[in-house]
């Protein structure tokens, strides 16, 4: 069996700053939940890590400065899981920011 995902209109194609908010806020509230780990603990810290400062980190020594919508995107995403912000992103620019890598 074959298993193939499409990427929604919504998106409009992967790997755009809005792709990255999106992957980073969910990632974190499946795993918080899934794992019964609250905000704030140790766990969450550690995957936030690993999913936002490493992240970032890795975008900025490849890509320089192309990469600061994108780096953005993972701190916003960050910011809206630790504030309980669900639901369809309110920054706009995330969304019209960025291209296709």
């Amino acid at each position: 069996s074959v298993i193939m995902h499409k990427v929604s209109r919504l998106m409009e194609g992967a790997y755009r700053p809005i792709f990255y908010y999106y992957q980073t806020r969910n990632l974190l509230e499946i795993y918080s939940s899934h794992l019964g780990m609250r905000r704030l603990s140790i766990g969450v810290f550690r995957l936030a890590w690993h999913l936002v400062v490493i992240h970032s980190l890795t975008m900025l020594r490849a890509h320089r400065m192309a990469s600061a919508p994108y780096i953005a995107a993972l701190w916003s995403g960050l910011f809206d899981f630790m504030t309980s912000h669900m639901g369809r992103c309110g920054r706009s620019w995330l969304e019209t920011a960025g291209g296709r890598r």
